[in-house]
């Protein structure tokens, strides 16, 4: 099982298929299928979008690099452009009414599917990661739970008779 692993794309839409491919090989691998893998699919494709569109403002001769590696909290992708980059403070808030039509929509969607959101080199490089290591401690921890609890159950009724 691999710790990271890169793919380098030219800024076109057209490339969204391998962006797909590229994360479903990942969660594959990590053997992510329920539906944190929606999320993480769709953080991706919406920073790679921004980075063709935002960044490197559809130049097909600049990359848009993704880089994948495992933490210990989980999963984390960085997506690159060569873009100049920009201000995160200067986007407008989509759900305020105020804004409605502007851009932000793509970061905020980011931010809503995403553990934890990090702009690096003046924003031309975000860090997108996944805590799916306390995702599946929560989720056994309730099922052990719900195990005890059933089993106690079961043992109460015994008693009883």
């Amino acid at each position: 099982m691999k710790q990271s692993e890169k793919i380098i794309l030219k800024s076109d839409k057209l490339y969204i298929n391998e962006v797909e491919r590229f994360v479903e090989q990942i969660c594959d691998e990590q053997n992510i299928y329920n539906s944190y893998y929606g999320n993480i699919l769709t953080s991706i494709i919406e920073a790679y979008t921004n980075a063709v569109e935002h960044g490197n403002k559809f130049d097909g001769t600049k990359n848009v690099i993704i880089t994948f590696s495992i933490e210990k909290s989980g999963l984390s992708f960085q997506i690159s452009d060569e873009g100049k980059g920009f201000e995160i403070n200067s986007i407008p808030d989509p759900t305020d009414i105020a804004n409605e039509g502007t851009e932000g929509r793509g970061i905020f969607m980011i931010n809503s599917l995403s553990d934890k959101v990090e702009f690096e080199n003046n924003g031309s490089s975000i860090r997108l990661s996944f805590h799916i290591a306390s995702i599946n401690r929560e989720v056994a921890n309730k099922r052990t739970e719900l195990f005890h609890s059933y089993v106690n159950q079961g043992v109460k009724k015994e008693q009883e008779f």
